[in-house]
């Protein structure tokens, strides 16, 4: 299990988001990449997850979630993720 993980959501264009996991050295040590398209919500959710069981990171290891990069202020899947950034955060 790794302890003090930080995760990132970048967004890498208008359709790209990747995420990825650092440690407490800020040493990256897991990324995945999504479409932003319809679903987006769900395939968020599920790579959460999997990337969350494939490393063994309960909630108590999140020390933070932060987003980077810009997305148009109205558009839906930026609601979508700044919901479930604060909600890793809590």
């Amino acid at each position: 299990m790794h302890k003090a993980v930080r995760v990132e959501f970048c967004i890498d264009g208008p359709d790209i988001l990747r995420i990825e996991l650092r440690d407490r050295d800020n040493k990256l040590f897991y990324v995945e990449t999504l479409t932003i398209g319809q679903g987006f919500d769900i395939m968020l959710i599920r790579t959460l997850d999997k990337m969350f069981r494939r490393n063994r990171i309960d909630r108590l290891s999140l020390k933070s979630v932060e987003i980077s990069g810009k997305m148009p202020p109205n558009a839906l899947s930026g609601m979508i993720l700044k919901t479930v950034a604060r909600t890793l955060a809590m």
